[in-house]
């Protein structure tokens, strides 16, 4: 017998949860069951291991045998900076400062922000920290700027949306999106990665 939460995620941000998972770089949805691409280099057991995990905090009906998991051959097929955890701590005169940490090949980045405290303001922080912690991965400075953090919904979800933007000649925009979830922090994270990854992926593998 399969024990359900009494609210669980829809399974959108169950997919979002396996992406999460350090050697995933995509998670597909397919007629309930799901199909997790990883980087050649992930050790598929560990995967395994952390789906399980996944699956039974969430209570979901959904038998680990339906989630799929595949290794991608080794190449220089593009690749994604993955999200690990991001943390909030208090500080003094009303302030908070946002950990955002990401995976590269194996390897973890952590950068924070720091700004006032309040929820709409904390979003900013942590997409401030997200480009912060792109760019110890990257290793060089990232020449875009923030444009603004919004909270939506739409298609009965709760949306994320990050506007960013490289200033210059060669203006250029850059939007991402996440599911919000019970975590907007985390989400809003996410959504600058979402923006960033396709051209971050194709800088890091060529350097």
């Amino acid at each position: 017998m399969t024990l359900v939460a009494p609210n669980p995620r829809p399974l959108a941000e169950i997919r979002e949860l396996f992406e999460s998972i350090p050697g995933v770089e995509q998670a597909s949805l397919e007629d309930d069951r799901f199909w997790l691409l990883c980087r050649p280099d992930a050790e598929v057991r560990q995967v395994r291991d952390e789906v399980d995990r996944i699956l039974s905090a969430e209570g979901r009906p959904l038998d680990a045998a339906r989630v799929e998991v595949l290794v991608r051959a080794d190449g220089r097929d593009r690749q994604r900076v993955c999200f690990v955890d991001v943390k909030r701590s208090e500080l003094p005169d009303m302030h908070v400062r946002v950990h955002v940490t990401l995976e590269w090949h194996g390897e973890q980045f952590t950068a924070d922000a720091t700004g006032e405290k309040g929820s709409v303001i904390e979003l900013r922080t942590a997409a401030v920290a997200a480009l912060n912690a792109i760019e110890r991965v990257s290793d060089r400075r990232v020449e875009v700027r923030l444009g603004g953090v919004k909270q939506v919904r739409a298609f009965d979800a709760e949306l994320m949306v990050v506007s960013l933007y490289r200033p210059g000649p060669d203006f250029q925009k850059y939007l991402g999106v996440a599911l919000v979830g019970s975590e907007p922090l985390r989400a809003a994270a996410l959504a600058v990665l979402h923006a960033l990854n396709r051209v971050l992926g194709n800088y890091l593998v060529t350097r």
